[in-house]
């Protein structure tokens, strides 16, 4: 969209907030020790010394539901797990608030027309027998000077009266107004909609708003947005399937232009209640078994009435998309996954029936069944294969891995997207190993690396495999230039994980087995 605004994604916005309060903790007065655990913090997180500066406030626009309110919050807790602060949210009376508390209180100013939400009600105070009135401002701005640190967000704020806007600025700016200071330590930012180019009530802005603070149009995208759901959902019934789908189709992402007298659309938020709400449950029914028994039309059934449910969030086409899009998975590519996962290898009739959905492999309806099997392979494998690598279980481990690869290697023979799925399986790992043998996620990006030892111990449980593809032409040379290459890519992009270096889970694999190769099973 074409606006006089920087435009910022929501990871770029999140990492300078936290930038922000870091420099706002650090300030004279502050027990040196806190000093010092702020500078180590900020060297760790943004690999630079820390240099002293004042931060100005940040106000950020944009679409409905990417994340601006949320950036605030999801700083505050990074900053209070880097410093081992507390996060207190909304603080109420009578909370007591200190040094070693993260003090995060969000005022929605949306219709606001006196200064009550701000500066609190008026009191009558005396002095040597005059008396005066004086502002009780409410409790969590009255404590702000208390906390370590103080943020502030005025949400909404383009949707209050000019007036609280101009005593906001004042807070935005000097972290004061009309009696009220929040002390050193206090970051005040502000959030709001685009008025008539989203669909939203706001008042005009005035050029004091625009000048005194960051600006920023603050916009989520599907790459972000899969990595943070990747990480977020650990089990099982993980993103259910829908980081695929948005991989396929992005332009469903952010409809914008879908909107009409108020009818749903879908956002970034709107996807992440979406799938909370609807379509990790059906997932979780489909995948456990749950419909087992039952005949596909039973299962369309159920997905037809979830996805109206979701329409109301995601609105009429794109839920009917997704609809299409579950029932080709559920009755077809997830199955056939959880079989080579299973057993290594496809029966003859489950071969015709991948092969029938396969088709010709180039067609839209091809592209998307095909990228679900694969998806859908590295869903299924990741939890029996880390479970395997923590009881130190190698040969189950090289079984999983080996059946991976016999499903990646073995059936389909379009491999152009090997290079999302390295990236795929290392997300899926990694989130839900959190575990720092296994891998990590880069805070700065929240893209995921692998540790040495697992990709080593990953390394040897595909040596077997590659070897047993000999005789299939270009097999073995294949996987090394593709997922191998590409795994070993997102370890070396970020600094190794720390550690001591850790025992083999798997052994090398013997130099006379390269004699005895055993027949790979047919591609389609």
């Amino acid at each position: 969209m074409e606006l006089g605004f920087q435009q910022l994604s929501t990871n770029t916005v999140r990492e300078k907030l936290v930038r922000d309060m870091l420099q706002r903790a650090h300030t004279a007065g502050v027990n040196p020790a806190r000093i010092a655990q702020i500078e180590a913090a900020w060297l760790k997180r943004f690999d630079l010394p820390f240099v002293k500066y004042k931060p100005t406030s940040s106000y950020l626009r944009g679409f409905p539901g990417h994340g601006k309110t949320t950036a605030y919050l999801s700083a505050a807790r990074e900053v209070a797990k880097m410093l081992g602060m507390n996060l207190i949210e909304q603080p109420e009376s009578p909370q007591p608030v200190g040094e070693n508390d993260l003090l995060l209180y969000v005022i929605n100013l949306s219709g606001e027309v006196s200064n009550l939400a701000v500066s609190g009600v008026p009191k009558i105070v005396e002095d040597n027998g005059v008396h005066y009135t004086q502002r009780m401002p409410p409790f969590a701005l009255a404590t702000a000077r208390k906390a370590g640190i103080a943020v502030v967000v005025l949400d909404d704020m383009p949707n209050a009266s000019p007036n609280i806007q101009n005593i906001s600025n004042d807070l935005m700016d000097r972290g004061r107004a009309q009696g009220l200071d929040l002390g050193p330590r206090a970051l005040v930012g502000a959030t709001g909609n685009l008025g008539s180019e989203d669909g939203t009530h706001v008042s005009s802005t005035s050029t004091a708003t625009a000048t005194r603070n960051n600006n920023y149009m603050v916009e989520d995208n599907v790459e972000d947005w899969c990595a943070r759901t990747i990480h977020e959902h650990k089990d099982s019934a993980a993103d259910a399937g829908i980081v695929a789908f948005l991989s396929r189709h992005p332009d469903m992402f952010h409809m914008p232009t879908k909107r009409k007298k108020g009818e749903p659309y879908p956002t970034p938020r709107s996807w992440s209640r979406a799938l909370e709400e609807h379509f990790r449950p059906l997932y979780h029914y489909v995948s456990h078994g749950a419909t087992q028994g039952k005949s596909s039309g039973w299962r369309d059934d159920l997905v037809n009435r979830t996805c109206e449910l979701a329409a109301g969030l995601l609105g009429l086409e794109v839920a009917d998309k997704v609809a299409g899009y579950y029932r080709q998975m559920f009755n077809h590519s997830l199955p056939l996954a959880k079989e080579v996962i299973e057993t290594g290898t496809l029966s003859a009739a489950s071969q015709k029936r991948f092969a029938a959905n396969y088709g010709d492999g180039v067609s839209a309806e091809s592209a998307q069944f095909f990228m679900q099997f694969q998806t859908s392979l590295v869903d299924q494998v990741a939890a029996p294969m880390l479970a395997a690598f923590t009881k130190k279980d190698g040969k189950g481990f090289t079984t999983h891995v080996q059946h991976l690869l016999n499903g990646l290697y073995n059936y389909g023979n379009n491999h152009a997207n090997h290079g999302w799925i390295a990236e795929y399986l290392t997300g899926r790992v990694v989130s839900i190993a959190n575990d720092p043998s296994v891998g990590a996620i880069d805070p700065k990006t929240s893209v995921s690396r692998l540790s040495t030892h697992f990709l080593d111990q990953l390394t040897k449980a595909t040596n077997g495999h590659a070897m047993a593809c000999a005789t299939t032409p270009g097999g073995a040379t294949l996987f090394e230039e593709t997922l191998l290459s590409n795994l070993i890519g997102i370890e070396n992009e970020f600094p190794t994980v720390a550690g001591a270096p850790l025992p083999d889970l798997v052994p090398e694999p013997e130099p006379e087995t390269k004699k005895t190769v055993g027949a790979s099973p047919r591609r389609l």
